[in-house]
């Protein structure tokens, strides 16, 4: 029975090793049913992604409505369905929020960023001429923009922007139907995601090994809480950077506060770069109508982060993910590199917990071979 069972795992060595090769030989073709695959998948892909997020508020107001009413608890099917509408009520809300704040204030700032501009067009036209930028043709573009016609454009537009918004997303996932496929996915996952857990753990147990059935749903379910933990943290903590921010430049009178600030809550979500994006673009704002007070928001944006990054940041998210600063940061640059915004921000729990693991396993073997020379010793 010992010698079957070893012919056989021989025979799928090798399989897997001509699959392989096989695959290596034609890396264009893999590359282009993967991609396929993944093109197919891409609706449920999306709802995936946006279910894990709404997820993190959903699971919270749940233990919210499970704690409100710890005497006589709601049907189970009552209690996801409240936290499932109130999710989505907050996410509009808080996106309806940062839009109806940004696009006026956008609004407001074109003709006088555009003024700012003509009046100090001799030091921009220099260091146009110094980057190799023709600084005639920006100025024909700026003298030629209509600024009350894109002002009125703006601020019109602000009810449209849910419209704009589902047309973009639309043209992204490859039409109405596959957006729609996506929301429907995304409830979908979200109203049975309990359901859903049994079935997947169920799948995984019944078709490998125990221990490796063990390891794998050990893994998610670590990744899942590591996930929520870093999401809800790390929004806890761009929105104390941001109100820092905001109340800091409403004391000091600088300009653009709310539209920075609101930027900043946004961009500080990007771990690491982020808030050092909005403090470029908010120095951008500001130094075309005040450079001197462009190089105090600049000082200030840094005093704030420092104490927040230093004081808040890790008390809140530093002990959420177990991390160490520099793969932090590999987790955030390789992510960065293949899926964008979205892989910065989910490859921090997935390489948290794979560390987690790996760290627990290093430790274990360690004091295996520790055991093992004792006892050869003795």
């Amino acid at each position: 029975m010992e010698n079957r069972l070893s012919f056989r795992q021989i025979l799928t060595v090798v399989a897997l090793g001509a699959l392989i090769l096989v695959g290596l030989m034609n890396l264009s073709v893999v590359l282009g049913v993967i991609a396929f695959v993944i093109r197919i998948l891409s609706p449920f892909i999306y709802a995936g992604i946006a279910a894990a997020v709404i997820n993190v508020l959903m699971s919270a107001i749940e233990k919210g409505i499970l704690a409100i009413s710890r005497k006589k608890p709601p049907k189970e099917g009552l209690v996801t369905a409240v936290s499932l509408i109130l999710s989505v009520i907050i996410v509009i809300a808080l996106l309806a929020g940062v839009v109806l704040l940004i696009i006026p204030q956008f609004a407001s700032a074109i003709p006088m960023i555009i003024n700012s501009i003509k009046a100090n067009w001799g030091t921009i036209s220099e260091f146009l001429s110094n980057i190799n930028v023709d600084p005639s043709g920006v100025y024909s573009l700026l003298t030629n923009m209509d600024t009350a016609t894109i002002l009125q454009k703006l601020t019109s537009g602000i009810g449209d922007v849910f419209g704009t918004v589902i047309s973009a997303v639309s043209s992204i996932t490859g039409g109405i139907f596959t957006a729609i496929i996506s929301i429907v996915a995304c409830i979908y996952m979200l109203v049975s995601k309990k359901t859903l857990s049994r079935q997947l753990k169920r799948l995984v147990y019944a078709y490998t090994k125990e221990n490796i059935a063990e390891k794998t749903v050990y893994f998610f379910s670590t990744l899942s809480d590591t996930f929520k933990r870093f999401l809800s943290s790390q929004c806890i903590d761009a929105f104390i950077l941001g109100a820092l921010l905001f109340i800091t430049m409403l004391v000091l009178r600088l300009p653009y506060a709310g539209v920075i600030s609101a930027l900043t809550v946004i961009f500080a979500l990007i771990p690491y770069f982020g808030a050092f994006f909005s403090c470029a673009l908010g120095a951008f704002f500001i130094v075309l109508i005040d450079p001197q007070k462009a190089l105090i928001f600049v000082i200030v944006f840094i005093i704030v982060q420092q104490l927040e990054g230093n004081l808040i940041y890790p008390k809140i998210v530093g002990t959420s993910v177990g991390l160490p600063a520099l793969w932090t940061l590999v987790a955030v640059y390789v992510g960065g590199q293949l899926f964008g915004v979205i892989g910065m921000i989910l490859f921090i729990p997935i390489v948290s917990v794979i560390y987690t693991i790996l760290s627990e396993n290093i430790k274990k073997r360690l004091d295996e071979k520790k055991e093992n020379d004792n006892e050869a010793v003795l």
